[in-house]
């Protein structure tokens, strides 16, 4: 007489596994008919969309991490965008350099800010190389990735690094717009302790410190998330590309949350408070304020077009990225994921205004400061015309006009800015 089995919930489990995958092959009876008509048919006779369009790969093999919206806006916006930003930056880099502005702590802010900028809108360079790539796919097969496609594999091969870097550039340039408020803020409400406060070496110190906190802040991204490679089980020269997070739910979603906490609502709340504190100070010292000093033009030419720059920056923080922290809100409700909005199209828009932010500075910059568009005008080659007297025709200026240093134009009695 046979042993009984010492494990008798052993032959269940193995009755049910083959029940299982007698209840697929009956789910499936299409999928397993092309794939026998594809075997039938020899690979030099048809081409790979026509076997994808076979074996419909297109449902097993989507990989794409851009939605609709947003590959259109890589492809039609984000070159012009990324032009935008580099001749923006680079001009601001080059300006913040010069005589006139480099001794200012605040401008030394700005500075960091825009090389941020700069690298943040590089970064993204991966997803306009992957949308153009998408935009050129037959429609019989949109999502697949074939093993010898250079352009998808270095999109798949960066995506990760992407992610981290322009996340991590992007906490350091909103964090740096705090600073600079912060520092307007001190300047207006406590002037006098605020000409010996922010130091060079403070100034360091500070962008030291946010470079820390936004690249620690999504380390998480670059240490726990990676592209899973594997091969179609119908084609062998489909690659199927997967980022996945190897970290634990509690760990993602605890990112979530600090992530948005620290890069969209806390800042938006702290530039909230600096302005109101701004607005009243300065009704509460009336004329004696430096905002109300700078925009009467009493002030320094050097520190009324500093003031500007850092109103400036405050601005465009304000309409951009606004709605990247409406979008954060709505996320953290579930009913509007649920309900029949359009909340890709709302992400994809929320991106691309924090990449208009990063792009447009320059052109804000000289559309609130004249001095810095005089200055703008002076670095590519071009000199300011005036016309001293009322109906005189304009005079050229002076031979070899030059600015004086910040030192020689400026009172004892003003402000370091």
């Amino acid at each position: 007489m046979p042993e009984a089995d010492p494990k008798p919930e052993r032959h269940s489990r193995i009755i049910e596994g083959h029940k299982r995958r007698s209840d697929c092959r009956e789910a499936w009876p299409d999928r397993r008919t092309l794939r026998r008509e594809s075997e039938n048919l020899s690979k030099s006779e048809m081409s790979h969309e026509e076997r994808c369009a076979l074996l419909n790969v297109s449902l097993c093999c989507q990989t794409s991490l851009q939605g609709a919206e947003e590959k259109f806006l890589y492809i039609w916006l984000y070159p012009l965008l990324l032009l935008l930003s580099v001749s923006g930056n680079t001009m601001n880099i080059f300006l913040y350099h010069h005589p006139f502005l480099r001794s200012s702590s605040t401008v030394k802010l700005l500075l960091f800010r825009s090389k941020a900028n700069l690298l943040f809108s590089i970064s993204l360079l991966p997803n306009f190389v992957y949308a153009i790539h998408g935009f050129r796919r037959s429609p019989q097969a949109p999502y697949t990735v074939l093993a010898s496609d250079s352009s998808e594999l270095f999109y798949w091969r960066t995506v990760k690094w992407m992610v981290f870097l322009s996340n991590a550039l992007n906490t350091a340039s909103v964090w740096l717009t705090v600073c600079v408020t912060a520092h307007l803020l001190a300047l207006v409400a406590w002037p006098l302790r605020a000409k010996g406060w922010l130091t060079m070496v403070r100034v360091h110190g500070i962008i030291l410190g946010v470079g820390f906190f936004s690249f620690g802040l999504h380390a998480l991204l670059a240490s726990h998330r990676d592209v899973s490679v594997s091969t179609c089980p119908y084609d062998p020269e489909i690659v199927i590309h997967h980022y996945l997070s190897f970290a634990r739910p509690v760990f993602d979603q605890g990112y979530y949350y600090l992530s948005a906490w620290f890069v969209n609502v806390m800042p938006l709340l702290a530039l909230l408070l600096c302005c109101f504190c701004i607005a009243r100070s300065s009704f509460r010292h009336g004329k004696s304020s430096i905002l109300v000093a700078t925009l009467a033009k009493k002030a320094n030419v050097r520190h009324r077009c500093v003031l500007h720059l850092a109103t400036a920056t405050t601005f465009c923080h304000f309409v951009f990225e606004f709605p990247s922290s409406a979008v954060q809100l709505l996320a953290a409700v579930s009913s509007a994921i649920d309900s029949s909005w359009r909340f890709q199209t709302l992400i994809a828009v929320a991106n691309f205004l924090t990449i208009v932010n990063a792009s447009a500075s320059f052109l804000v910059y000289t559309l609130f400061s004249k001095k810095y568009r005089q200055l703008a005008f002076s670095l590519c080659g071009f000199r300011a015309v005036y016309s001293p007297v009322p109906g005189q025709s304009p005079a050229p200026p002076k031979a070899s006009p030059k600015l004086l240093e910040p030192q020689e134009c400026s009172a004892t009695h003003d402000v370091q800015l």
